[in-house]
């Protein structure tokens, strides 16, 4: 898959802890990422090991943990300046947002929480800078 070819181009920790939203996608990525340690953040994480339960009344995730966050929009239903507040106080300081299953990102967004653009394309990757 070259999107997690062209994401792991930007990391710079040399063993991520990724975060994956929601856990439907974590399953998805798993075979495609199996040397990486990855946790999955959801708003119902029944048996799914490695989950975060995320409260749809006041979404949070932890504060400064992961050097990756990946978020499919299509399956992940929240706006994305909420998501773009989330990684800027979930990532690491060079930590990488990737959006996937969104055709338009709003860059200015982005900006204004401090994200840089790193590229666009069937993914769309910033930096937590």
């Amino acid at each position: 898959m070259d999107e997690i070819k062209r994401l792991m181009g930007f990391v710079i920790a040399s063993h991520p802890n990724i975060l994956i939203t929601p856990c439907i996608f974590a399953q998805e990525l798993e075979k495609r990422m199996k040397n990486f340690k990855m946790t999955c953040a959801d708003i119902k994480c029944d048996d799914t090991k490695n989950c975060i339960k995320i409260n749809p009344e006041a979404p949070f995730l932890p504060i400064s943990k992961f050097d990756v966050w990946i978020v499919d929009m299509s399956k992940f239903r929240m706006s994305i300046g909420y998501v773009f507040y989330l990684a800027r106080s979930t990532l690491k300081n060079n930590g990488i947002l990737a959006i996937t299953g969104k055709k338009d990102v709003d860059d200015s967004v982005a900006l204004s929480y401090g994200m840089q653009i790193l590229y666009h394309g069937t993914w769309h990757y910033y930096l937590r800078g």
